[in-house]
């Protein structure tokens, strides 16, 4: 069973090929190419065997030691349509246990630090992407094996559902009902993996969500951090501010809560309607100023975050303005300290071709840099209610205007309705993405937010903003 488009590139395209090496700058020892089919699975033992018959420091110039003693990362690189999700499934059975089928020894034991990249200019679709998920790094501790897969954003990780493979021309109930029972099959078998390959509950959903003739490619910070997946080549941050490290310290939160989607409390929400997770701006302005020190060193910034009571600590850390690297920890992840990644300074809904804008990872870039300076143009609604009063239902057009630096010192949009009599309302927001309560102007006047349901408008479509100065709301469509 293919899992959706994978199986489609089966005919004419190439089958699966193992090769050693690979990207060095995504520190890779074995390389896989071509659709996925029956029998890959042995095909990536013989692999295996082959790059363990070759010491790893022959390539890419890795070292037994290097890897399982010194942590040096060791990964599988994957260019890949798709192809067999049940085989793309032993395969991650294979990498993920090989120790407990082969058994640990001196000469194996780095297989168990594997882990998979995506590099640059490749694809790693459908069941690719399943594979994928498979890479990790024993950390020989009760923390278990622990995600180490690498997206390039110069890469395509893509997700779909599983496809129904009917034979063309049969299309009687029994042949659809098989193709489906194999389908849901498949897809259980991936559910029973949930755990080992750390498929967060959202991702999950995603990948049921998405149609078969369709792809869901990882694009944004926010998905890349809920989904343990590192992302390789992006610019990084000169000097980062308050705002970008409570961001980060958010992100650090939401990466490290528990697989089955629940939060630590007050830091994130997961919406079990989406099924997915949200910032919670109040909290990331409550982590911000909550930072019971935040001070500039002769090498960076050294800050602590601590709750209302004093008695936890929210994130606590460091981050090099040399190096651009940052380390943070908080009570919720142990007590130990990790990595912090460069695109967890940034907002969840900021695009990787954003950042690329600017440059890569060789590219550093200023506070001030703006990296989202976006204007869009579309139809909208316009009303005015002078108390419960309606003065003015119209058809409007609204330019929008968004601006966010990098170290998120102009952070807001401005809404221009342009009304059919010529006539424009303004609004203006600033700290969007780090205050549950932004700052508000419509018509250069300081304004607050009123209900929608006041007015008889659906709460989830419209947004609705009083004017002191004139005592009116303004409302439009969201």
């Amino acid at each position: 069973m293919g899992l959706g488009l994978g199986m489609l590139f089966t005919t004419g395209a190439q089958a699966a090929d193992f090769s050693p090496g690979g990207d060095p700058s995504m520190d890779c020892l074995l390389q896989m190419t071509g659709v996925i089919e029956t029998g890959d699975t042995e095909k990536l033992n013989v692999a295996l065997k082959t790059v363990l018959n070759s010491p790893p420091s022959a390539i890419n110039g890795k070292s037994y030691n290097s890897i399982v003693n010194d942590g040096d990362p060791a990964r599988i690189c994957l260019d890949s349509p798709g192809g067999s999700l049940s085989e793309a499934l032993k395969m991650a059975d294979l990498l993920y246990s090989y120790d407990a089928v082969h058994g640990w020894s001196q000469e194996t034991g780095w297989i168990s630090k594997l882990g998979t990249a995506v590099p640059a200019n490749a694809a790693c679709e459908s069941a690719c992407a399943v594979f994928f998920l498979s890479g990790g790094i024993d950390t020989e501790s009760d923390a278990g094996r622990m995600p180490n897969r690498v997206l390039h954003a110069k890469g395509r990780l893509g997700f779909h559902s599983a496809s129904l493979e009917v034979p063309d021309g049969n299309y009687n109930a029994d042949s659809v009902n098989k193709a489906f029972k194999v389908a849901l099959q498949s897809m259980s078998q991936l559910t029973d993996r949930q755990t080992v390959l750390r498929l967060r509950p959202s991702l999950l959903a995603r990948i049921l969500a998405t149609p078969p003739d369709q792809m869901h490619y990882l694009e944004t910070v926010g998905e890349a951090v809920e989904w343990n997946i590192e992302i390789a080549g992006l610019p990084r941050l000169k000097e980062a501010s308050r705002k970008n490290v409570a961001i980060a310290c958010n992100h650090m939160q939401r990466r490290h809560a528990a697989q089955d989607g629940s939060a630590f409390p007050g830091f994130y929400h997961h919406d079990v309607g989406l099924g997915r997770w949200t910032e919670e701006y109040s909290q990331i302005w409550s982590m911000e100023s909550a930072f019971e020190s935040f001070k500039a060193t002769e090498y960076g910034l050294e800050f602590t975050s601590i709750n209302a009571m004093g008695s936890t600590i929210l994130c606590e850390g460091s981050y090099s303005f040399e190096t651009q690297n940052g380390v943070m920890k908080s009570e919720n992840t142990q007590a130990w300290y990790g990595s912090a990644e460069n695109h967890w300074l940034f907002p969840s809904s900021i695009r990787f071709k954003e950042l690329l804008s600017l440059g890569g990872s060789d590219t550093v870039i200023a506070p001030d840099v703006l990296i989202r300076d976006r204007k869009t143009i579309g139809a909208n609604r316009c009303l005015v209610f002078s108390k419960e009063t309606k003065l003015d239902d119209d058809p409007c057009q609204l330019e929008t205007h968004e601006k966010i630096s990098a170290g998120l010192g102009q952070d807001g949009m401005v809404l221009r309705f342009i009304w059919p009599s010529g006539a424009v309302t303004v609004v203006e927001t600033q700290n969007q993405t780090t205050s549950s309560d932004p700052s508000l102007q419509i018509n250069g006047t300081t304004a607050y937010g009123e209900y929608p349901g006041n007015f008889g408008l659906d709460v989830s479509q419209f947004k609705c903003i009083m004017n002191p100065a004139t005592e009116r709301v303004f409302c439009y469509q969201t």
